[in-house]
């Protein structure tokens, strides 16, 4: 039986939603990103898919050697998402956790910090090294360093890779604007209709200053429009899963 949960940033319901999950690290009494953005569709078991693409394939046979390394504590030859989104998963002792959030909402509030601070502009950005973004994005937190560039020694990745953390850079100017900290997605049990409903309006409400996040929040509820009547409200029924 599946669960769902909500998008870590805007508190939409992830069902049928392209989702970015973020990998973080237990600090002191904070969470902090220690992998670049990984991309695919919430699973309904806490993550966002198998691994697809050259990029997360990548991802994941550096978190591999991380496990045979015994960095990571987990169960070798396991997709280790999958055993991070269940918990009891550690680095060096430190609990690990993924956020998940709505690629919409991410590619929102991208826009929405660009407009607003020049400096965090993908232009801007781009002009910095890789090292340097990699020490913007992760301020020296392992393992997030060593899969930078453990992806780094793959040539072919490095555009990506580049991508990636410039979009975690901008994500986590956004949020420290808005005095917003990383926490784990929870599960919050099966989403029935209303829920879905219910957390769209939610989430207009508290973005309704923000023209680029209210459209951001319209296209993931379009993915969900066959669960909503015209007026946006709930449909009755329980979804399957």
């Amino acid at each position: 039986m599946g669960f769902d949960v909500k998008c870590g940033l805007s508190g939409v319901s992830l069902m049928a939603q392209e989702v970015q999950l973020i990998l973080l690290r237990k600090s002191g009494e904070t969470f902090v990103p220690v992998a670049p953005p990984v991309s695919g569709f919430y699973d309904r078991v806490g993550g966002a898919g198998a691994p697809e693409g050259p990029f997360e394939e990548a991802l994941e046979a550096a978190l591999a050697e991380e496990v045979r390394s015994q960095r990571i504590a987990a169960k070798p030859g396991e997709e280790i998402f999958s055993q991070v989104a269940l918990g009891g998963v550690t680095f060096e002792g430190d609990p690990l956790a993924t956020a998940l959030i709505q690629t919409d909402v991410v590619r929102g509030l991208v826009e929405t910090v660009t407009s607003e601070n020049p400096a965090a502009s993908a232009a801007a950005l781009a002009a910095k090294t890789t090292a340097e973004l990699v020490q913007s994005a992760f301020s020296g937190m392992e393992p997030g360093p060593a899969l930078a560039f453990a992806l780094l020694s793959r040539g072919e990745l490095e555009d990506e890779l580049r991508d990636r953390l410039i979009r975690l850079i901008q994500m986590q100017t956004w949020m420290e604007a808005q005095g917003v900290r990383w926490e784990p997605s929870v599960n919050s049990g099966r989403h029935t209709a209303v829920d879905i409903a219910e957390s769209f309006a939610a989430a207009e409400m508290r973005f309704a200053g923000s023209p680029s996040i209210l459209r951001a929040l319209a296209r993931g509820r379009s993915r969900v429009g066959h669960l909503l009547d015209r007026r946006g409200t709930a449909r009755r029924g329980v979804l399957p899963g």
